[in-house]
């Protein structure tokens, strides 16, 4: 009998126990032994991916919770040699989205057929730190609009600060620009996105769909100081339109940042440029319903 370790973040989102129990039910019908774990502080995913990777009894770790708890842990990981199976219980759940995973029936489904998807993930260096992320690091804009949610509530209510926060930032005039080092160019930029996964936000896609699989970065970078060019960009995303002129989008492995920018990473605030940002030598298997 193969064993899991799931680990929930009861902070995360409203997942029902009845929806839990169900699911560890039916994975037991088909041969795999749930091993359950509650996080009960900020870092502990971190601390228990270290713990569950090392013993040879766990086939796979399953993660019910939101980004941040995801993000915690592919940096609790050192050989990423188990695969990842995700539960969305939290906020925006942009890497469910990534995956294809709705519900905790796709998760069910993703697991029973062990579909594996092997994803590059990023690293970026900041303030002496290293931190390890799979979605995006976003330089500027949506830096401040992380950085201001100081909510640690629910998921459901936390989407309702992080929109009255970005109406806020909205409403102030930025000034100061940083500069973007990439395959030997240099630009300036208000704001920048790296995106490492198509989806941005929820459902929305920023990147093209399959950068996840791929050893580099999409990034945008915003030229212009302009709320105008930041509603047309909103636009263009939520329409699937092109995106405007002053938005630069080009692919790096990797990129240096020089300025002063607060600096969000997988939708948590993680601290201020200058930063370099790379591709990892690390790939981590995730299970998903669609390949």
């Amino acid at each position: 009998m193969k064993k899991s370790a799931l680990i929930i973040n009861p902070k995360a989102g409203s997942l029902s126990q009845k929806k839990i129990q169900n699911f560890i039910k039916n994975l037991k019908e088909h041969n795999i032994e749930v091993m359950m774990i509650q996080t009960e502080y900020a870092g502990h995913a971190t601390k228990l991916a270290g713990e569950l990777e090392s013993r040879k009894d766990i086939d796979l770790i399953t993660i019910a919770g939101g980004d941040g708890t995801i993000n915690e842990v592919i940096n609790g990981l050192n050989a990423y040699n188990k695969p990842i199976a995700i539960i969305p219980s939290g906020s925006a759940n942009v890497l469910a989205w990534e995956l294809g995973i709705r519900s905790i029936e796709d998760t069910l489904k993703a697991i029973l057929n062990n579909n594996l998807l092997k994803c590059h993930i990023g690293s970026i260096e900041c303030e002496g730190r290293i931190r390890k992320f799979i979605l995006m690091a976003g330089i500027g804009f949506d830096g401040y609009v992380v950085k201001g949610v100081k909510f640690k509530g629910k998921a459901f209510l936390k989407k309702t600060f992080f929109i009255l926060e970005g109406l806020k930032r909205f409403l102030k005039k930025e000034k100061k620009t940083v500069q973007l080092a990439f395959n030997g160019k240099k630009i300036n930029c208000y704001s920048a996105i790296i995106c490492k996964a198509s989806k941005y936000g929820g459902n929305f896609v920023l990147a093209r769909e399959g950068i996840s699989k791929e050893p580099f970065f999409q990034v945008l970078a915003i030229t212009k100081n302009s709320k105008i060019l930041l509603l047309k960009l909103f636009f263009a995303v939520l329409l699937k339109l092109p995106y405007p002129l002053e938005i630069l989008s080009f692919e790096t492995d990797n990129l240096e940042i020089k300025g002063k920018k607060p600096v969000q990473i997988d939708g948590e605030f993680f601290g201020y440029t200058p930063c370099t940002i790379s591709i990892s030598k690390d790939t981590i298997n995730l299970l998903t319903p669609l390949y």
